[in-house]
């Protein structure tokens, strides 16, 4: 027991001192029972975020900038309790971050392959992209182009906003003028015909 006492009080001075062939060798010594822990303990869903690897990155990472300085252990029993201690916080954090939270809840994500799967969540943008609105706008100046100016003004107002009876009561138009004019802009041969 003292000589196994010694041994690790050695190997602690050494790697405070800045050793770092000791500071690898302590690593590569708790390393493997460190990661069985953390794959034991991390959650099924933060897997899919995050690796042991990582939570152990962290553990070495606090433990030899912040923890090394401030404790002290007398057995190795106290300085394994002490690293799983560390890793249990770690995984602990992460399961607040990711469950607790409204922003990150890892309960609220979806995987992509079953969310295209799902019928009632398209992932289609059925917005028109800018090409499309660039090209309506251009056959609509078309469309335009080829009716009489009392038509286009009709048209015009449409496309602003007016109802057709607003349209039919500021320019004095008929209803049946009207909607023979909308039947014959909506037509397909339309861009072929002469000016009305």
């Amino acid at each position: 027991m003292f000589e196994q006492v010694s041994q690790l009080a050695l190997l602690l001075a050494r790697v405070r001192a800045g050793d770092n062939d000791v500071a690898q060798n302590f690593v590569n010594i708790y390393a493997p029972k460190m990661l069985s822990m953390i794959r034991c303990r991390l959650p099924k869903l933060l897997q899919t975020l995050y690796d042991a690897a990582d939570v152990l990155q962290e553990v070495w990472k606090d433990f030899f900038f912040k923890r090394i300085n401030r404790q002290v252990f007398q057995t190795e029993a106290e300085l394994n309790y002490y690293l799983t201690g560390m890793a249990r916080h770690i995984i602990l954090e992460l399961e607040r971050r990711h469950y607790d939270t409204q922003k990150r809840n890892i309960r609220c994500q979806l995987p992509l392959e079953r969310a295209v799967k799902s019928q009632d969540r398209k992932l289609i943008d059925w917005r028109p992209s800018p090409e499309d609105l660039l090209t309506d706008k251009e056959q609509w100046e078309r469309i335009l182009q080829l009716l009489a100016p009392r038509s286009r003004q009709a048209v015009r107002m449409l496309l602003t906003g007016h109802t057709q009876l607003e349209v039919i009561a500021i320019l004095g138009m008929s209803k049946r003028l009207l909607r023979r004019l909308l039947e014959r802009i909506g037509s397909p041969t339309f861009l072929g015909e002469p000016a009305a």
